[in-house]
């Protein structure tokens, strides 16, 4: 090996030397791009939500993040995609919520007390996206989704409706001994459950915890009747 081929191998640092260095580069360039995109997300949910999806920009939604305009086509190709990321996003954590919540091996009873107060709590420990993605699912926003992406999205909307009323079909009726009318029942408490949000104050005199409960006796007696509801 000639004197200046030895000399730039003994300046240049080894391989293990500069691996780590660039890893911890790369590493923290990700961690900033997926909270970018994170930020980009509830951005877009809000905005969408109090706004419409028509009447909000791209500018709009990275003024809001801090970033320039140009920036947001970095993580979405267009506002579309834009929109289609933020209603997933919004479900998932929506749906893994209540998924947590819920154990298959529990009794139905407590499944669905279990469910309604994950739902309750969710709503209100996240009432800006909670309100927002509301309001967008019932704009009739899905027209403006890529039809792929449209029939994700009403699966995972069914999900949740899915698992409430499987445990209100394990719930037979004292009278009858079957259901009463299962999906339309589980119907109703996730629309009592969604419009906490219409009158919850946080300085109010309903805590979320007496909320919780009084809206797993309103169910029971849905299921039950009035007296067993009362009983239990």
């Amino acid at each position: 090996m000639n004197e200046l081929a030895r000399s730039y191998r003994e300046a240049a640092p080894d391989e293990e030397e500069r691996t780590p260095r660039r890893t911890k580069q790369t590493s923290k360039a990700s961690a900033s791009r997926s909270d970018t995109r994170e930020r980009l997300l509830g951005a877009a949910i809000e905005l969408f939500g109090s706004r419409g999806f028509d009447a909000t920009s791209m500018k709009d939604i990275a003024n809001e993040v801090g970033i320039k305009a140009p920036a947001v086509y970095n993580h979405y190709k267009s506002k579309e995609e834009l929109l289609a990321g933020a209603v997933t996003e919004a479900l998932s954590a929506f749906n893994d919520a209540i998924a947590a919540a819920d154990s298959s091996g529990a009794a139905p009873l407590e499944r669905l007390q279990s469910i309604i107060t994950a739902h309750i709590l969710y709503q209100i420990n996240h009432s800006r996206i909670a309100q927002a993605n509301d309001r967008l699912l019932e704009s009739g926003i899905l027209s403006k989704l890529d039809p792929s992406v449209r029939h994700k999205v009403k699966g995972m909307m069914r999900e949740h409706l899915d698992r409430l009323t499987n445990i209100v079909e394990a719930i037979p009726s004292p009278v009858t001994g079957s259901p009463p009318e299962a999906r339309l029942t589980a119907l109703a408490i996730i629309t009592m459950c969604d419009n906490v949000l219409n009158w919850y104050r946080p300085s109010g005199s309903y805590t979320p915890e007496k909320i919780c409960k009084h809206f797993y006796r309103l169910a029971q007696s849905m299921l039950l009747g009035r007296t067993s509801a009362l009983e239990s």
